[in-house]
């Protein structure tokens, strides 16, 4: 659901899903990545930089350069 709403561009609700998954299962890397993504969309760069480095710690395959994707998509 939290990708449904991402892909949708309803990046507020996606938030609040992708913070679900967080809270259901911290080491979801995929969910802080995606979760940095809404946050970028939103104007959130502080934040979503914080979850994009998170997602790097937990994935090192996950880059935290801001210019990459955060879906890990080119």
């Amino acid at each position: 659901r939290a990708y449904a709403e991402h892909d949708a561009g309803r990046y507020a609700k996606a938030r609040g899903w992708y913070t679900r998954v967080i809270e259901r299962d911290p080491e979801n890397a995929w969910a802080y990545a995606n979760r940095a993504d809404v946050l970028w969309q939103l104007g959130l760069t502080n934040e979503a930089n914080h979850d994009l480095l998170q997602a790097e710690k937990l994935d090192p395959s996950i880059t935290a350069e801001p210019e990459a994707d955060a879906r890990g998509t080119p």
